[in-house]
């Protein structure tokens, strides 16, 4: 296996089930179909929640504002931003952006990047908690206000929230208060590689069923989508998660905040987790889902190059 395969081989499988589901809909759908999806995202995010220590402390002086910061960011102005920028692309397509965009952020590849690069990464794993609990609130909300109203479409806030409770606050809860058994967090921490590759084969099983989904609707449509569809979504994506970046950068930058402390702010206030995003993205059509995938495969390849470049590291 080369080392490329190594290192990607999470985007490369997820490019594999995402075609793969597309084409051999019809086989596997009954095998999707048998999946509890809602389960199967609690399940996720309390493997993912399971190693992550909450108690290390923030230290520094800044370290409270910039995590707020990035909380803003990824909370308050990445909704708007996406509504604004889907106004090129087609509705679905609109709408998925705009899902993806409110997601909460990401559990693993944030703490990853920004250590990466000789960051701060108790800010991004508090950025990442704090924005997992807000969403049961900022998500159905910002849902209801950019999508529900004016679209052809309609968003239960009540009923979103209800299910942002159940299925992501509740496992985070339950993992960090398994953590406080010393039994449980040595284990937790024992294992924490299996754990974070069990919760990776979770989000491509997740993957898999937004993708039968997927191509049944393209199977069953004439308007398959067009290459300017695919260009402007890839195009549009890629300067959303760039420009909550540099809105987290500078943002934290006013401050004098370190450059630890800013990198860990620009990855954390502008990346995304795929699992809350699919899950809730499905509920809003199959086509849905490709903005999701799409933010998340970028958002990895573009800050490798930001982290390189940026880092703490690259500036001694």
């Amino acid at each position: 296996m080369t080392k490329f395969a190594r290192q990607q081989w999470f985007l490369l499988a997820l490019g594999g089930t995402l075609v793969g589901g597309a084409l051999f809909y019809q086989p596997l759908r009954p095998v999707t179909e048998a999946i509890p999806q809602h389960p199967l995202l609690a399940v996720i995010l309390w493997l993912m929640s399971a190693p992550l220590d909450l108690r290390r402390s923030l230290s520094g002086r800044h370290a409270v504002a910039t995590t707020g910061i990035a909380v803003a960011v990824n909370t308050l102005a990445a909704g708007p931003l996406a509504w604004v920028m889907g106004r090129a692309l087609i509705e679905p397509l609109a709408i998925g952006l705009v899902l993806a965009a409110l997601s909460p952020c990401t559990m693993a590849s944030a703490a990853v990047w920004t250590r990466r690069g000789g960051g701060n990464d108790a800010i991004a794993l508090m950025v990442t908690v704090v924005t997992s609990l807000l969403s049961v609130v900022s998500l159905p909300g910002w849902a209801w206000l950019l999508i529900g109203r004016g679209q052809n479409v309609e968003v239960d806030a009540v009923e979103l929230a209800g299910k942002m409770l159940i299925y992501v606050v509740l496992p985070i809860g339950l993992a960090q208060a398994m953590r406080a058994l010393t039994p449980c967090r040595l284990w937790f921490d024992r294992h924490r590689h299996q754990l974070s590759l069990t919760a990776q084969l979770g989000l491509l099983l997740m993957v898999l069923i937004g993708a039968v989904r997927c191509g049944e609707l393209l199977a069953g449509t004439d308007s398959i989508l067009r290459p300017i569809d695919w260009g402007l979504l890839i195009v549009i994506t890629a300067v959303v998660h760039v420009v909550l970046f540099a809105l987290a950068w500078y943002g934290t930058r006013t401050i004098g905040a370190p450059r630890a402390d800013m990198l860990a702010a620009a990855v954390s206030g502008s990346q995304k987790t795929l699992a809350v995003g699919l899950s809730v993205a499905m509920e809003f059509g199959p086509l849905a889902i490709l903005p999701m995938i799409v933010y998340h495969t970028l958002q990895l390849l573009i800050d490798a190059v930001l982290v390189e470049k940026l880092g703490v590291k690259r500036a001694k």
